[in-house]
């Protein structure tokens, strides 16, 4: 039986010394027989460097300024004599089989820079071990902006991918040096290094890929909490610098030309609503890439000499991953009922998925920490159950999807009713349609304290970014759904089925259109979608800022849309 490979731990601290504490017990209980732990301190103000030399056979380096993470991951692989390097953040937590599976994915395949897996949040609702809460999955790229966004509570069991986290990864030791001379560009400082560094082994040939067991807690924000305008100014920068390193000449026009645009419409936005941390933070970017545009253009130039075309391997990967799986009469369709407090109801929604003429269907009851007899409802029908705290139906939703084996998804609120024939027709269309088209929706009915048809219509662009065109319900591509990152769990009164059908447009996915009204709409005191005017105004302005490059060249070009754009909430105006 071969020895086991040699895995080296590089941890950059910089205070945060329990976690730190956390972090190196999580390593030195690993259960792979063959480790070296290496602990870079950039001057933590607390007593990090003194808990990292704490540990027994733990190699520590100590700096007398805070260089960075990038630096001081390239100290700690100077230190490093490994086959294998993880890189393991000081707040963050690996299970204990962690490093012998990663290293038993990176010899099994050769051709693999790096592997990453799922990581849980980690905070004071959220323990360090615990399956149950929510997770990041593999990280998307959008090669037009330069942006990446992990999929949230979404992954696959295993797939190629375009970047990895750096929070927690293991890279092999020859795709670093051939990379090389320098591993992590130190300009970087912190954020984007280890995108920069994935996007360059994309381009010699490497592949990177991601896997959902085993997994890791990560702190949310803890790396961020003291200092959120630093964090955010050097995400803007450093999302430009990767991309002036790394993108084609095309993509990196069409991102600075983007940049301007969202330039001007902050600018504007500034002169009657005050800018927030990250918005600010990407308009100054614009003004970091004048001044430093004889820096940019001589890595460019370095580092653009050889190698392949990244939007074309970023490209390679996606379609691949969108098109995984092709539907047919006899896929698999998974309805996901998410319930809060709706036990009373459920059955009846329940009762209407189990009527399908569509006969390959699962269900699966999310209940978001309901209080009532939700639990003793679902238990009377063949459903699987999974209960969690309570986060939102956004929330629940995903929790539902990262259950579902189907190859398509039907999202069914607790209160709401299919047609017989749902999920037969929508199923229908999209195998009928092209593999760039994600969902079908129909139809909506109201009944209850309101009757009479939704008046939705075909699909198409326009439509979709103008208003609330496509039910939440919509049968939409399993992989398209994961590929998307799920629902947003910013939006806890509404509109997050919205702001997902315009995020899918943005990455080239479209839906299509079941003329006949097959989904039931219970309208019934108040709920979620009895809101008023000035909410919906906000939930527009909220679609409108997450989404900048689909809005504003529509917007800008019209002065009506361009006051209503600029107004901003409530609770956002500037005080008079």
């Amino acid at each position: 039986m071969p020895a086991s490979p040699k895995v080296s731990v590089i941890i950059v601290s910089f205070n945060r010394s329990a976690d730190l504490r956390l972090a190196m017990q999580a390593i030195v209980a690993s259960s792979h027989p063959d480790v070296e732990l290496i602990v870079v301190d950039n001057a933590s103000s607390d007593d990090a460097a003194d808990v990292a030399e704490s540990f027994a056979g733990a190699r520590v380096a100590r700096n007398a300024k805070n260089v960075g993470f990038a630096e001081g991951c390239n100290q700690g692989l100077a230190l490093a004599s490994g086959e294998y390097v993880a890189l393991v953040n000081n707040d963050a937590v690996v299970e204990r089989t962690w490093i012998e599976q990663m290293a038993r994915f990176l010899d099994a395949h050769p051709r693999a820079a790096a592997v990453g897996s799922r990581t849980y949040y980690w905070n004071d609702d959220n323990p360090v071990g615990s399956h149950e809460d929510g997770f990041f999955g593999y990280t998307t790229v959008d090669p037009d902006t330069g942006f990446t966004a992990p999929t949230i509570d979404q992954d696959q069991p295993e797939r190629a991918v375009a970047t990895l986290s750096g929070a927690v990864v293991m890279i092999r030791r020859r795709a670093i040096d051939e990379l090389g001379p320098t591993f992590l560009e130190p300009t970087f400082f912190a954020y984007y290094e280890e995108t920069d560094f994935f996007a360059r082994a994309l381009r010699h040939g490497w592949t990177l890929h991601y896997v959902s067991s085993p997994a890791s807690w990560h702190r949310v924000r803890a790396s961020t909490a003291t200092t959120p305008q630093a964090y955010h100014d050097w995400m803007a920068r450093n999302r430009r610098r990767y991309a002036h390193r790394n993108f084609d000449d095309g993509a990196l026009a069409r991102v600075l030309s983007s940049a301007r645009r969202e330039a001007l419409g902050l600018k504007l936005k500034a002169r009657v609503a005050s800018l927030s941390n990250d918005e600010r933070a990407r308009l100054a970017a614009l003004d970091w890439v004048r001044e430093n545009a004889s820096l940019l253009k001589a890595q460019r130039a370095a580092l653009m000499a050889t190698g392949e075309s990244y939007q074309a391997r970023v490209a390679e990967i996606e379609r691949a991953a969108r098109t995984a799986a092709t539907l047919s009469a006899q896929s698999l369709v998974s309805i996901v009922i998410p319930c809060f407090n709706y036990g009373r109801l459920l059955g009846e929604a329940i009762e209407s998925a189990l009527a399908q003429t569509h006969r390959e269907i699962e269900i699966v009851v999310v209940d978001d920490g309901s209080t009532d007899d939700t639990a003793a409802v679902a238990a009377r029908y063949p459903v699987r159950y999974v209960r969690q705290r309570n986060a939102g139906v956004g929330a629940a939703r995903n929790r539902g999807a990262s259950e579902a084996h189907g190859d398509a998804i039907v999202f069914l609120d607790a209160d709401d009713v299919l047609a017989p024939t749902y999920v037969e027709r929508c199923l229908g269309a999209l195998i009928e349609a092209a593999p760039d088209v994600a969902y079908a929706y129909t139809q909506m009915e109201y009944f209850g304290d309101r009757v009479g048809v939704h008046p939705a219509g075909p699909f198409s662009r326009r439509r979709v970014l103008r208003g609330n065109l496509v039910n939440a319900s919509a049968m939409i591509r399993t992989a398209a759904f994961r590929h998307a990152g799920g629902f947003s769990r910013d939006f806890r009164v509404g509109w997050e089925d919205h702001e997902l059908w315009v995020r899918l447009l943005s990455l080239g996915f479209g839906g299509t259109f079941v003329p006949e009204p097959l989904l039931r709409y219970r309208r019934h005191g108040r709920t979620r979608n009895t809101l008023s005017e000035q909410q919906l105004r906000d939930l527009d302005w909220q679609v409108w800022w997450r989404h900048p490059r689909l809005y504003w060249g529509r917007i800008a070009t019209h002065p009506l849309r361009l006051a209503r754009a600029l107004k901003p909430p409530a609770d956002r105006r500037p005080a008079r």
